[in-house]
Formats: C-alpha cells, sequence, structure tokens
C-alpha cells in the first residue's frame, strides 16, 4: 500500500514537472523585415492557369475566387429567422436580395407567415493587385507570397498549389525550426516571455531556404486543385 502511494506520488510530481515546463515555454513572434522575397518584383497578375474557383477541402460553403487580380475567400451561410428578428437586425420584412449593415449581400426568402431564410454570402480579400491594397503579392518558385505591414515589419503567408490542393499558408513559429535557418538572417529580440524574432532573408540562397524549407509553413485551409468554374477578370 505505501509503495502504490509513493508510485502516485512520483506520478503526480512528474505529471506536475510537465506541467510547469510546459507553462514555462516562452511565447514567439515572427515577422519579416522586408516583404518576401526581397528582389522580386510584385506580381502583375494570378497566372491565367491558377484562375477559377476551388473549393474548400471538406467544407462546401466555402470556396476560394482567383481572378487576374485578385482572390477572395467566399463563405455561405443559412439561417431561419422569425419576423421580428428582422425589425432588430435593420432588414426589410420581405423577400428577396439586399445588403446587411456590413455591406455584405444576402437573400431573404420567406418560409412561413412570420419567418425567413437568410442566405448570406461574405467574401474576404485574401490578395488583391488592384493597387488599393497595403499587402504585396511577389511570385517565387510556384508560390504567390502574400506580405502583410505590421509594426513596421511584414506578416506574410503565401497561396500555391501543394499535393494535389490549392493551399493558403501560413509561417510557423516553431523556433526551433526558425533557429535551423542560416544564422545570418535570423535576428532575435527576448521581451520578457516572448520571443521576437525578426527574418531578413537575402536573395539567393537564404529565400530559396525560407522558401523550399516545408516545415516553416503550416496549412490554414486547402482548397481542391481543379476549378470549378471561371472567377472572372
Amino acid at each position: 500500500m505505501a509503495m502504490k502511494r509513493l508510485w502516485y506520488q512520483v506520478i503526480g510530481c512528474l505529471a506536475l514537472a510537465a506541467l510547469t515546463v510546459a507553462c514555462e515555454q516562452p511565447a514567439v513572434q515572427v515577422s519579416f523585415a522586408q516583404p518576401f522575397p526581397v528582389g522580386t518584383a510584385p506580381a502583375g497578375a494570378f497566372a491565367r492557369a491558377d484562375q477559377g474557383q476551388y473549393r474548400a477541402v471538406g467544407n462546401p460553403t466555402t470556396t476560394l475566387l482567383v481572378s487576374r487580380q485578385w482572390v477572395l475567400e467566399r463563405r455561405i451561410s443559412t439561417d431561419t429567422l422569425r419576423a421580428g428578428q428582422l425589425d432588430s437586425l435593420g432588414l426589410p420584412g420581405r423577400p428577396g436580395p439586399g445588403r446587411d449593415g456590413e455591406g455584405q449581400p444576402y437573400q431573404l426568402r420567406q418560409l412561413g407567415p412570420a419567418s425567413f431564410q437568410r442566405r448570406q454570402e461574405r467574401y474576404d480579400t485574401l490578395a488583391s493587385l488592384l493597387g488599393h491594397s497595403r499587402k504585396q503579392v511577389r511570385y517565387y518558385q510556384g508560390w504567390y507570397y502574400l506580405s502583410t505591414p505590421a509594426d513596421g515589419q511584414w506578416q506574410v503567408e503565401r497561396l500555391g498549389m501543394l499535393g494535389g490542393h490549392f493551399c493558403w499558408q501560413y509561417f510557423n513559429s516553431d523556433s526551433l525550426r526558425i533557429r535551423a535557418l542560416q544564422p545570418q538572417m535570423v535576428g532575435l529580440v527576448r521581451d520578457g516571455r516572448q520571443l521576437l524574432f525578426t527574418l531578413s532573408p537575402r536573395p539567393g540562397r537564404q529565400s530559396r531556404q525560407v522558401s523550399r524549407y516545408a516545415g516553416l509553413w503550416l496549412t490554414l485551409a486547402e482548397y481542391e486543385a481543379r476549378p470549378a468554374a471561371g472567377a472572372g477578370s
């Protein structure tokens, strides 16, 4: 019995030690000093072969729309509303198309004397080459890199084909993988319990390492590789 209590105490101490170590892990933030990749001109258009509509894998309500000059994500949702709810939402009590307070389109269909079905389409712009976006788009080694300014630095994502799917990826903040990069391109500042990495990859070998090191990129969403239809121009 004493041995069993001792064994439970050992297990408890080990679990507490593991939890303490996990809690002490510093938070990691990573950004780029400049839009990636340096020395590559901004993209003038998305390739014709990439243009089209791509349904999200496992989510038929979400579609990626790629045209010559922009990339949008469209999400469709439906809900049922009572007549009284329409007033509180600022929607007219009649069926037909309209736009909500955020300018997003919807279609209202009457189900009964006092109930309606609302079908909404919401659009998020992932990339635009029309000149009104602060986000820079550069094409490099088969990927469209999207660099967004943030506090004097840049957050980088990318879009491209991988494993038979059109993928949207973001940069991995795993400090061990970042430290595996050439040290000349990695800047590190410790701020309390935060590790702030700034990457400054030069053209050539360093940029290729960032682009090709698959462990640095994590997939946020996947879309069917075959376009469902043209997305327009």
